[in-house]
């Protein structure tokens, strides 16, 4: 089952359509005022990206999206190094968000090199040990 959060109606309508049979429950709206549900998967791509009025949101919303995670959660974010902050986009450093991911999950892992402006962060649980 997959769950699929856009603000975008235009681009849940997109998304449909390339869906196509794949069983997936659509929602249109603001995944950092949803309540997310637990999914073995969390993935956010280009949605940490926009400005907030809040400081924290993207620390916030990286728990939020790590917490609703059973197995794991992978999400991208604009690189300041390599693309100032814009008027509506803001770029983060890559070594304090890898820094802040670590505290959440220690095997937290850096990806690289497959665009000009993004870095992305996978975040695995360990299994827990069967008693």
């Amino acid at each position: 089952r997959y769950v699929g959060i856009d603000l975008q109606k235009q681009f849940i309508t997109k998304a449909r359509k390339k869906a196509f049979k794949t069983p997936v429950n659509f929602i249109c709206g603001d995944f950092s005022k949803l309540v997310l549900p637990q999914s073995d998967y969390v993935f956010a791509s280009g949605s940490l990206n926009y400005k907030s009025s809040n400081a924290n949101h993207t620390i916030e919303m990286i728990e939020k999206m790590y917490r609703a995670a059973r197995i794991g959660c992978v999400f991208n974010l604009l690189d300041e190094e390599k693309l100032p902050s814009m008027r509506m986009l803001e770029s983060h450093n890559k070594v304090g968000v890898l820094r802040y991911c670590r505290w959440l999950c220690p095997d937290a892992q850096l990806i690289e090199g497959y665009s000009d402006h993004d870095f992305t962060i996978v975040m695995i649980k360990k299994a827990e040990p069967v008693s």
